[in-house]
């Protein structure tokens, strides 16, 4: 598993982020230049193809029309588009996928599903998206899985309604209750867990499973700096790039269900907020992407606070990508989905959408944008899908065909030799010899 210091010096190379800034122009000089643009753009307009379209050669090979300076619309033939558009359909279960989530800095939760490798406070996490979304999420199962066993002893579920939880672990446990039944818990490595769900044992499941969070956010920044690198990025010009993306959907250039790329340097992010609210609020069902283009001088990104925290479901339709980048990224209430895989991701104001980064650091509330219909494939009845979380092969040679929600009947010995990396909470490297006993709640 490669650390983030080797993330880092991998990346530093061509890299490339993803963000969102509207340029300050004087509204009616750029309407008349638009208008003329929204006319039918013909095979033999080469100026409103990008470099890789014209190399192609034109016709069913096309992958964008330009619209403006910086601002593109995609045809179904862009292949990095619909890559990373279905990279981040596998990941938009969770409202947060990081390798580190940090939470110590207040108590602040996490309204969704996440998928972290390891994580400070595990009572960061409660069910309470149902009450901003629809009726059918009531009974929706949330699911937050650790690749570690957390400090933390005392697991805190703050379950709303009729919402049910699921700990997906990535490691050897034995699970047991206390309290008469009434709470749940897993052993771990000699140390007891125990869940303080109120009474609620009998929604609360635990079960064995695994994600390789490290493999998919190293796919995310090759595919993030694949589309940044994709199309044409005029640097002088990228103060106008966000007004022009605007102008477009509120011109009917680009319409809903098509994709809108937008690339903007980093330094136009800054004091462009109320532009980039209008964007995730009326989008018009457009779906938009902003690359955010830096370099190795771009250690920091300020978003400011964008959104008025309303949780608007329009806010989902738009994805910031930022590619390789390695620096911060910090950002008052905001929404919409960042990817960011190698950055350090910190909200000091809530956050309604999807934020996937190396480092989380978590300074108030991330709500998850929830459509039963779509993101979280439900039946309209409220029986959503869970993440796609596998269950590990851990004992090949087991005659046991437990489902994915049953635990083992088998009595595992397993020597571990954990050596710590940056990321772990102490540096010495440690060999844990655990004899797991697993009961069969059959």
């Amino acid at each position: 598993m490669a650390d983030n210091n080797e993330k880092k010096k991998r990346s530093n190379k061509g890299k490339a982020a993803f963000m969102f800034a509207f340029a300050v122009t004087v509204l009616g000089s750029r309407a008349a230049s638009l208008a003329a643009s929204a006319a039918p753009i013909t095979e033999d307009d080469f100026d409103t193809l990008t470099t890789d379209s014209v190399n192609q050669g034109i016709g069913t090979d096309i992958e964008y029309y330009k619209i403006d300076s910086n601002v593109f619309t995609a045809t179904d033939q862009a292949k990095c588009v619909n890559d990373l558009t279905n990279a981040a359909k596998n990941v938009n279960h969770f409202a947060v996928f990081s390798s580190r989530l940090n939470t110590q800095k207040g108590a602040q939760h996490i309204e969704g599903n996440v998928c972290v490798n390891r994580t400070t406070n595990v009572d960061a996490f409660n069910s309470g998206i149902i009450a901003h979304s629809d009726p059918a999420a009531a009974k929706a199962t949330y699911t937050l899985y650790l690749d570690t066993a957390p400090k933390d002893t005392n697991i805190k579920l703050n379950m709303a309604e009729q919402s049910k939880y699921e700990l997906v672990l990535g490691f050897d446990y034995e699970p047991f209750t206390y309290d008469n039944g009434h709470g749940i818990g897993f052993k771990a490595g000699g140390v007891e867990y125990r869940i303080d769900c109120g009474g609620r044992s009998d929604r609360v499941t635990i079960r064995r499973g695994k994600k390789n969070i490290d493999n998919e956010l190293d796919r995310f920044a090759e595919l993030g700096d694949a589309l940044i690198n994709d199309v044409e990025f005029d640097r002088d010009v990228s103060n106008k790039s966000l007004f022009n993306a605007n102008m477009a959907i509120s011109m009917d250039t680009v319409t809903r269900g098509q994709t809108m790329v937008v690339s903007v340097d980093a330094k136009d992010i800054a004091g462009n907020a109320d532009y980039i609210k209008n964007l995730l609020k009326y989008n018009k069902g457009v779906n938009v992407i902003v690359n955010v283009i830096t370099d190795d001088k771009t250690k920091s990104v300020d978003f400011g606070e964008v959104s008025d925290d309303s949780w608007l479901k329009t806010d989902g339709n738009v994805i910031f990508n930022f590619g390789s980048y390695t620096g911060k990224i910090t950002t008052a209430m905001n929404a919409g989905t960042f990817i960011a895989p190698y950055a350090t991701f910190e909200n000091n104001g809530n956050v309604c959408g999807n934020v996937v980064a190396w480092d989380v650091e978590m300074g108030a509330e991330i709500h998850q944008i929830l459509d039963v219909d779509d993101k979280l494939a439900g039946d309209g009845e409220g029986d959503v899908k869970n993440p796609d979380i596998t269950v590990p092969d851990v004992n090949p040679d087991d005659s046991d065909t437990d489902s994915d929600d049953d635990w083992d009947t088998d009595t595992d010995t397993d020597t571990d030799t954990d050596t710590d990396s940056d990321w772990d909470w102490d540096d010495d490297t440690d060999t844990d010899t655990d004899t797991d006993t697993d009961t069969d709640s059959d």
